[in-house]
């Protein structure tokens, strides 16, 4: 499957304007402690001879209860002094770090969204991964966890005041609001560096991201903050981060419109150009990536459309979401996608499309793209209704997708682990990685 297209997409680097060339498509069983040890293979980009990983597989899917405290968010100084009652964490990346396992999650008021970019706190907890998945003479999972909010300085903050409310002039107590760093990216453990990278960004488009490279030993001491390496990323909102040739940061913006790539060894060298899927059925907003040996990036996400039965593969509209007969049935289906970046001539990037993994999800007796389904409709009060619930195993049910948050891979690229629902109640789902 290889149907490419390439378009010319300009760029800002270094004040000079680019044209960045973009491409896209119109082992073994039981409960075994997994060899989370080894790093993966350090690469460059003389590594693009590496193959495609296309054709792989997803099945033997197993849940795993995270055993994380029930009161973790509401003590010890965490719920928001806003909403105290408050103790769901939104779910958003996972990494696995030698032998642990390390998720990223956003607390905040779901029912009120517009405080969301000023009202909340993000946070990053570990645990043993042998812990949860059982391995002979584990215990009981225990967690640590550290906030990583941090505030926007104030010209920033105004900035995005004045986008947010469509104004060019506020009024004083609008240019008081100090809107923050709350929503944490997915997760990227990078062995040879030595850390964990984390995206933390304004909780909406356009606003402002502090890519952080974090030492997972500091998770639960309360120095997390202490970043070795820190790179803003000014006007934008960059989530889930994947490395290509071990140097390049690749990042889908908000609402996957489009991709930033930052050389992490110089983290002024930046470049931002449009996603080239935007558009075509291939289009998925991306949730979590992992990464492959040379310029592969694989990456998880949600394919949205309406449920018309006249064009069931609609592409979801915005200016529907506010329907007021509250009729359209909206679906999301989850989707892993395999990209290719050629990072060669940096600045200049072109992405493209190689294929899709599938999975054999319980219930199923074949592989399919479609990991799972969210289909809802709102009611007269704005309340989503949901209408299908997906079997994930061992009695397991979700409204939601596979892919709909975190997602992540052992370094010996055995097993495939997701958590698309929120903490504490969300499980984790482990998936064996094969080929066909």
């Amino acid at each position: 499957m290889q149907l490419v297209l390439r378009i010319l997409v300009p760029v800002l680097a270094g004040g000079t304007l680019l044209f960045s060339s973009c491409s896209g498509p119109a082992s073994r069983t039981g409960q075994g402690r997994p060899d989370n040890r080894a790093a993966l293979p350090a690469t460059t980009a003389t590594d693009a001879v590496v193959a495609a990983p296309t054709g792989y597989v997803l099945t033997d899917a197993r849940v795993f209860d995270l055993h994380i405290p029930r009161d973790l968010f509401s003590r010890d100084g965490r719920p928001l002094a806003q909403y105290p009652d408050i103790d769901s964490c939104h779910m958003q990346g996972a990494s696995i770090a030698g032998d642990d396992l390390i998720l990223s999650c956003v607390l905040y008021n779901e029912h009120d969204r517009a405080t969301r970019t000023y009202i909340g706190k993000s946070f990053l907890l570990k645990t043993r991964l042998c812990d949860v998945v059982g391995c002979p003479g584990t215990s009981t999972p225990t967690w640590s966890i550290d906030e990583i909010t941090e505030e926007i300085p104030p010209q920033d903050s105004q900035r995005i005041t004045r986008l947010l409310l469509g104004k060019t002039r506020l009024e004083p107590r609008e240019r008081s609001i100090v809107h923050l760093l709350t929503h944490p990216s997915g997760l990227l453990h990078d062995a040879r560096r030595g850390g964990v990278w984390v995206s933390n960004a304004g909780y909406a488009g356009n606003t402002r991201a502090h890519l952080m490279l974090l030492d997972p030993a500091d998770i639960g001491s309360g120095s997390l903050a202490r970043a070795k390496r820190k790179i803003v990323v000014p006007g934008r909102h960059t989530n889930s981060v994947a490395l290509v040739n071990d140097r390049y940061a690749v990042a889908p913006t908000w609402g996957s419109q489009d991709w930033t790539v930052i050389d992490v060894e110089d983290g002024r060298r930046q470049v931002t150009f449009a996603n080239p899927l935007v558009g075509t059925r291939d289009q998925i907003d991306y949730q979590d990536c992992v990464r492959w040996p040379g310029p592969y990036v694989v990456c998880g996400g949600n394919w949205s459309f309406e449920a018309d039965p006249a064009h069931p593969y609609t592409p979801l509209a915005k200016q529907k979401l506010n329907d007021p007969e509250r009729n359209t049935v909206r679906m999301r289906v989850g989707r892993i996608q395999v990209l290719r970046f050629d990072v060669d001539r940096f600045p200049e990037v072109n992405v493209q499309l190689v294929g899709y993994w599938s999975a054999v999800l319980p219930g199923r007796d074949s592989p399919s793209t479609e990991l799972g389904v969210r289909k809802y409709r709102y009611d007269q009060n704005r309340n989503k209704v949901m209408l299908l619930y997906n079997d994930y195993g061992g009695g397991y049910t979700l409204p939601l997708t596979l892919t709909y948050e975190g997602m992540a891979m052992d370094a010996a690229r055995e097993y495939i682990y997701f958590v698309p629902a929120d903490l504490p109640d969300g499980r984790l789902i482990r998936m064996r990685l094969t080929r066909e």
